[in-house]
């Protein structure tokens, strides 16, 4: 016997947990950056727009391969926003830094990091052999917030988007 006991349409809505606070607010995106997904996690550059939450893969750090050097540094230019603590790690070969979230780069070395500026500077235990490469760093963005709605900062200059504040309890990166 084949019985349909209910039916009900549901209408595409957006939803917004109430027992959580949200804190909506828009931002002024960064323009040129073609559209902003809703959903998007997005974090705030160091001219104060708001652009995509992004990680930074194998960015060379500076300093001479030659063997006997262990001092590399990074001037932060590479960073176009804030980076978030406890996400920045050094690594070369099997050498490896992570920060502590406070500034600090520990493990086979040590060293400093200055999450506003990016800039880096890093002392390995053993010096990196002639033609081995520079050191390498990886980091991420602070997130701040997640895009409630899409916008495509091409249309016109100082889109904003409509977000909500990230929560560390909602969001893991």
């Amino acid at each position: 016997m084949d019985a349909f006991l209910y039916k009900k349409e549901i209408e595409n809505a957006e939803v917004l947990d109430l027992r959580i606070t949200p804190v909506i607010r828009t931002l002024k995106l960064k323009s040129e950056q073609g559209i902003v997904p809703k959903g998007a996690v997005l974090a705030r550059n160091n001219s104060g727009e708001v652009v995509l939450h992004k990680q930074y893969d194998a960015v060379d750090l500076t300093g001479a391969v030659n063997a006997t050097n262990k001092a590399f540094t990074h001037d932060g230019a590479s960073f176009d926003a804030e980076l978030s603590p406890r996400t920045v790690k050094v690594v070369h070969g099997d050498q490896e830094l992570v920060d502590d979230g406070c500034g600090r780069l520990y493990g086979d070395g040590a060293g400093t990091v200055n999450y506003v500026t990016g800039a880096i500077s890093a002392t390995l235990t053993d010096a990196p052999a002639e033609e081995s490469g520079a050191p390498t760093v990886t980091a991420k963005t602070i997130p701040i917030a997640v895009a409630l709605r899409s916008a495509d900062t091409s249309l016109n200059e100082g889109a904003e988007v409509i977000n909500d504040a990230v929560s560390a309890v909602v969001l893991v990166l």
